[in-house]
């Protein structure tokens, strides 16, 4: 499964991209040290590394995709400091003119939100790059700001691990007070069982490979050549309160609320180009974690497309419960486990190229991928985490990627859009703040109708 998902192609770089805004300065050294302590040097029950793959190397030899341990491992290579101030200069001295003319808390904010910019500016470029084959696939790059905090990037690639996975490892391990997620998941009960789940899904594979064969989707935001070069936006923080008035409202969740909002987004910016769209193909991985299961970093999910209503003719409410339902349906997709196990089993034994077939996303206009982070706050190393995003990378010919990260109350939303498809930064801030906006709309709507 890793060779699956860590596919690499010119127009998409398989890297996730963790972003952590902690208050202070980075400290290099002790943060090196941090790492090799709680995650480099830690040993199994076996004395082997127990997470080995951040010493290895992901390659491909003979047609197959393979871990190679390298002879000498430099966490200098993957630990680096970056002052965004001094990486872009003539921006910097922009702000420092500008400011003379702002009261301080006035200049305070306008600080924030150009370091904001150029974090974005640096991703937008940086997701462009890949890294060297000959060192393991990640880097953690510390952003010096300059507004007394800097920002965390962790570029990793999707070959070490799936979303749930690296999520675990951050509040299970590389927190300072590791916390558990919730114990939700999987668990085949015994031989039996599996071995009947293992029939069902050889049954039930035509009708999943048709469904994802049957996607035809004809937009803007699908079809053209991508670029390459990507443009990364992250919007304001979504309160968590409201998305659970909504949903308790509506009799939905969360998850259907935000995929609801995404919708009308996609519906807004399609007018916005008079595009007369009925509806848009999204791709969505269904986690087959078993988080009961001793902590690994492995790819365990499969993915299932359903047909967003992207219509501009639906209400906000109509919209909602036409996404619940298609989200419903999906949950009890019987194909679900039939694509992840024969995913799983071919890619263990034919050629990397047969596997990847099976998930070459044509006709899937956007993915979307929601992972729940910790409640209450963290800290990192000794310093408070303010903030967390992460954005998906883009899969094949799937050119635009939506992920909702939860952390302290808040949903923040991440997007990562190849430049072919959108014409600037401004354009894709736009998307996120359609999505910010249906929020609200939905929450009137549902609260006008209760008050009635």
């Amino acid at each position: 499964m890793d060779g699956v998902w860590g596919l690499e192609t010119q127009e998409s770089r398989p890297f996730i991209i963790i972003g952590l805004l902690l208050n202070g300065f980075p400290d290099a050294e002790k943060i090196r040290n941090y790492i090799s302590d709680k995650i480099l040097n830690v040993l199994d029950e076996k004395g082997n590394y127990k997470f080995k793959k951040f010493r290895q190397t992901f390659s491909k030899k003979y047609g197959y995709y393979i871990w190679r341990d390298i002879r000498s491992f430099d966490i200098h290579d993957h630990v680096r400091v970056i002052d965004l101030r001094s990486f872009y200069k003539d921006h910097s001295e922009d702000l420092i003119l500008k400011g003379q003319n702002l009261e301080s808390k006035e200049h305070e904010e306008a600080s924030r939100k150009h370091a904001d910019s150029l974090l974005h500016r640096f991703l937008s470029e940086g997701s462009a790059t890949t890294l060297s084959t000959e060192s393991p696939p990640w880097e953690v790059l510390l952003l010096v700001r300059g507004d007394g905090r800097y920002n965390v990037v962790i570029r990793i690639h999707h070959a070490i691990g799936d979303g749930i996975s690296l999520m675990r490892l951050c509040v299970e391990t590389l927190v300072d007070s590791p916390i558990k997620l919730p114990a939700v998941g999987p668990r085949i009960g015994n031989i039996f069982v599996g071995i009947a789940m293992m029939i069902w899904s050889a049954l039930m594979l035509p009708f999943g490979l048709m469904q994802v064969a049957l996607n035809f989707d004809q937009n803007s935001l699908h079809g053209c050549s991508l670029s390459g070069k990507k443009i990364i936006a992250s919007s304001r923080g979504l309160p968590l309160s409201v998305l659970k008035q909504i949903k308790t409202a509506a009799g939905a969740t969360v998850n259907d609320v935000l995929m609801s909002c995404l919708s009308a987004a996609l519906s807004k910016h399609f007018t916005r180009l008079s595009e007369d769209i009925g509806s848009v193909t999204a791709v969505v991985p269904v986690s087959f974690h078993d988080l009961r299961s001793p902590q690994s970093l492995t790819n365990q999910f499969s993915v299932a497309t359903v047909k967003l209503p992207a219509s501009h003719t639906h209400s906000p409410t109509s919209r909602l419960s036409s996404t619940k339902i298609l989200l419903d349906g999906m949950k009890r997709d019987p194909t679900l486990m039939a694509v992840f196990s024969v995913v799983k089993a071919i890619s263990g034994v034919l050629p990397a190229s047969v596997s990847e077939l099976l998930l070459s996303g044509q006709g899937v206009t956007v993915a979307a991928s929601n992972v729940p982070g910790p409640r209450e706050e963290i800290t990192i190393w000794g310093d408070r985490v303010e903030d967390i995003h992460f954005w998906v990378p883009n899969r094949a010919l799937v050119g635009v990627g939506f992920s909702f990260a939860s952390y302290k109350g808040v949903v923040n939303v991440g997007l990562n859009v190849d430049s072919a498809l959108l014409q600037s930064q401004l354009e894709a801030q736009q998307l996120l703040e359609d999505i910010e906006a249906e929020m609200y709309t939905l929450s009137d709507h549902l609260n006008t109708s209760r008050r009635k």
